[in-house]
């Protein structure tokens, strides 16, 4: 009987833990801003210059427990070692979150082409910033390091650049720069691993979402996610259902003590 009682609130307990798992896709249908030059055919371009190097094909949010994984996918994360990108100075970008809901200027049907940080109805409200923005030098290999969340009230957003004369989507979100001595609200990692038999490599981004569940305004149905790399030459941008709140443990116990009590109710109709 002991057994039997272990063994249903144990099913209890995972049930309630895996249930919550919730994984959405974010499809690359956002251009944003204007590139720089729209004489040379690149006005509502979605990628602006070599796609080998700046695609972006997807992004996947993905909520388990308390934690969320947010995995970017992209040809760039494949050439981060070659001279073309450190020639170009281009450099990994931050990831940006609005828990107050999305709402870019424009719609769909024209990929969001005038949507930019000066002109967007979203509050960009939180920061993911990876601690090491490679390349930092010639052939730089690192693929992995830590992130840290900040509030953007904390700190200065940098808008995408590239050296002079090339051409580029502008006025797009791709770093922040937080204020001296303020601490991180959360930290979590990031790494880049290779997508087998593709071009692409992939950008997984993972910390604790709890305090961006605060954060959240009543009634607010989804978050907003943006990524670029400093050059904005590519950018993924859209919403994800918010995360539903874990149960209280109190919640979980009554749940397992629930089973328990019908547990033991059908084994005394059988006696």
């Amino acid at each position: 009987m002991f057994k039997t009682n272990v063994i249903v609130f144990a099913v209890a307990l995972f049930l309630a833990f895996t249930l919550k798992a919730e994984a959405y896709s974010i499809s690359d249908n956002y251009y944003g801003g204007t590139p720089t030059d729209i004489k040379s055919g690149n006005k509502n371009r979605d990628v602006i210059g070599d796609k080998n190097y700046y695609d972006i094909s997807g992004m996947d949010v993905n909520f388990q427990g308390n934690i969320m994984t947010v995995d970017i996918f992209s040809t760039f994360f494949s050439k981060l070692g070659t001279n073309k990108v450190w020639t170009d100075n281009t450099k990994l970008g931050d990831l940006f979150i609005s828990t107050t809901g999305w709402n870019p200027f424009g719609s769909q049907s024209d990929y969001y082409s005038n949507d930019k940080y000066g002109n967007t109805g979203t509050n960009w409200n939180f920061a993911v910033v990876l601690d090491k923005h490679v390349p930092t030098s010639n052939k730089d290999s690192t693929r992995s390091g830590t992130v840290s969340l900040y509030a953007v009230k904390d700190g200065n957003i940098i808008l995408s650049s590239a050296p002079h004369g090339s051409i580029y989507r502008e006025g797009q979100m791709v770093q922040f720069d937080p204020n001296k001595n303020v601490m991180p609200i959360t930290t979590g990692t990031w790494n880049i691993t290779d997508v087998k038999g593709t071009s692409y490599d992939e950008l997984s981004i993972t910390l604790d979402f709890e305090d961006l569940l605060k954060n959240t305004p009543s009634g607010t149905n989804n978050w907003g996610f943006h990524w670029a790399a400093t050059c904005a030459n590519d950018v993924i941008e859209g919403k994800a259902p918010a995360p539903v709140p874990l149960p209280e443990p109190s919640v979980l116990l009554l749940t397992g003590l629930g089973l328990l009590g019908s547990g033991g109710f059908l084994r005394k109709r059988r006696s």
